[in-house]
């Protein structure tokens, strides 16, 4: 049956629309995200207050120390938000938390030792928590799981029933914000990155593996400090490298950077972290 006029305007105009929605929809999902500098901009977006339990003198290990010593390492995504509810054990004296943990759910999303133990989903406490009133407290430069986000955890067992990251925040690491990891730990993950081939082809590909393993275990430059440092690295021609994993948010990438000196060649890949939003290199020679 032929349409009418009225008809025909009314389709034309619905297609209109379906095609203006298909647009808009395609704008938004290639507008970038929000991008934090900093691992305080970025929890505080989350917490409406962060406070420091302190930190103990954990021992800092390599990742080959890490994999020998953990249990179980897996590639995991928390299935719940950290609550108050899933706190406990949290003291205070004065100004000071201490003996907290929270107990985290989570899927196992790819495993590199110990599958068994666990299965898909299983259950492991952070060194960290929430209060009541909404405070996040945790170690000095240790956070919390986010959910929806994917970590690389070495677990061990430990006295909270649940297993545990080994040295509180050294065997944990974000794969989602890759240039969100702190410095030290950073060189570690990078080396995990490389190891358990979690970066994805593409990135293998464009900086090609020698260079990456060149750049993993390079052995650490001493740089001059502060303004020093600045000239120095100003006077570097360096190349980029943007590095991903496949749950890697694009605006999160780990940057390595090449370039030489008068000594050889320079590779920086370790990230800022603290307070201070400003980039700068920790570099190493091959």
């Amino acid at each position: 049956m032929r349409k009418t006029g009225r008809s025909q305007y009314l389709d034309r105009l619905l297609v209109g629309a379906a095609l203006c929605l298909v647009c808009i929809a395609a704008v938004a999902a290639a507008a970038p995200k929000q991008k934090y500098s900093t691992l305080k901009e970025y929890y505080g977006s989350k917490y409406p207050a962060i406070r420091s339990a302190g930190m103990a003198d954990f021992m800092q290990y390599s990742y080959g120390e890490l994999f020998s010593h953990a249990q179980t390492v897996a590639v995991v995504t928390p299935a719940d938000e950290l609550t108050a509810e899933n706190t406990f054990g949290v003291a205070k004296s004065g100004d000071i938390y201490y003996n907290l943990h929270s107990v985290r759910k989570v899927k196992a999303l790819e495993y590199f030792k110990n599958e068994k133990e666990y299965g898909d989903t299983f259950e492991m406490a952070e060194e960290c928590g929430l209060l009541a009133n909404g405070t996040m407290v945790k170690l000095e430069d240790c956070w919390p799981m986010q959910k929806g986000d994917v970590y690389l955890v070495f677990l061990k067992e430990s006295g909270f029933d649940y297993p545990l990251a080994i040295s509180a925040c050294n065997g944990k690491f974000d794969l989602t914000h890759l240039d969100l990891n702190c410095r030290d730990h950073s060189e570690v993950l990078f080396r995990a990155l490389l190891d358990l081939d979690l970066l994805t082809e593409k990135s293998v590909r464009q900086a090609g593996e020698d260079l990456l393993r060149k750049a993993a275990y390079a052995r650490p430059v001493n740089w001059p400090k502060n303004e020093e440092r600045a000239a120095k690295e100003a006077a570097i021609r360096w190349e980029s490298h943007k590095l991903y994993t496949k749950w890697t948010d694009r605006s999160y990438p780990l940057i390595l950077r090449t370039g030489a000196d008068e000594e050889g060649p320079l590779y920086s890949y370790l990230q800022p972290c603290g307070d201070s939003a400003q980039t700068y290199a920790v570099c190493s020679k091959g």
